[in-house]
């Protein structure tokens, strides 16, 4: 079974326009029965209309039932706007959403580490820190497509919370395929990003941020090859 995922980001600043481009080939050969993901009351799935199995979840509000750690509550990881199931065209739950040593992480989702306004570094990619935060604010679909509205949000922004930058994000599925002996299909996410204020709200250069997928739990040492 494969899934291919091709990824596009826009940046857009005051006078500049950044494009970028990276591509993500998965394969999964997943052993056993798929499993499954319990959903959540705000999360959007595609296909949507209820006339295929659902391919993925799209999180249009808070997770009404975040998990905890030892130092955080739930409440600090109520997050949206990101994708969890992503599932192979049998079943398969690919993706992880808030495992124990990352309560942070939300299965395939892409906020940068850190954002950098007149000089202040906002951490958007620790929510519960309660510094920087990406929430889903708006959402359209249609049948293998999904346009969603997002914010980042300054929480500790001198005179109270504001908003830094605007997203939207083009979530599109190309329905499965037969390729030989493997079924699959493609996801197409195009994601620019404006900014709310009128000055350039900066990317700091760091080891990890950004477009990131936490693999399922049943991915072991002997059951999956990273192709590129």
């Amino acid at each position: 079974m494969g899934i291919r995922i091709r990824f596009t980001s826009r940046i857009r600043k005051p006078g500049r326009h950044t494009p970028a481009i990276l591509a993500l080939l998965l394969f999964a050969a997943a052993r056993g029965a798929a499993t499954d993901t319990p959903s959540d009351p705000g999360q959007i799935t595609l296909p949507s209309g209820g006339g295929e199995p659902p391919l993925l979840g799209y999180q249009a509000s808070p997770l009404a039932a975040p998990l905890s750690n030892e130092r955080f509550g739930p409440e600090h990881f109520r997050a949206s706007h990101f994708i969890h199931p992503l599932k192979t065209p049998s079943g398969f739950v690919l993706t992880a959403l808030q495992p124990a040593d990352h309560r942070h992480h939300l299965g395939l989702w892409w906020p940068w580490k850190q954002i950098e306004d007149a000089g202040r570094l906002i951490n958007t990619w620790e929510l519960q820190n309660g510094d920087g935060l990406v929430r889903a604010t708006r959402h359209w679909t249609d049948t293998y497509s999904l346009v969603a509205l997002a914010e980042y949000l300054d929480r500790r922004a001198p005179g109270g919370p504001r908003v830094l930058l605007n997203e939207t994000a083009v979530i599109r599925l190309k329905p499965p395929f037969t390729d030989g002996a493997a079924r699959g299909y493609i996801l197409d996410l195009t994601i620019s990003q404006t900014p709310a204020v009128d000055r350039d709200i900066a990317v700091p250069a760091y080891r990890y941020s950004g477009f990131s997928l936490r693999g399922t739990t049943h991915w072991l040492a002997d059951n999956w090859h990273l192709l590129t």
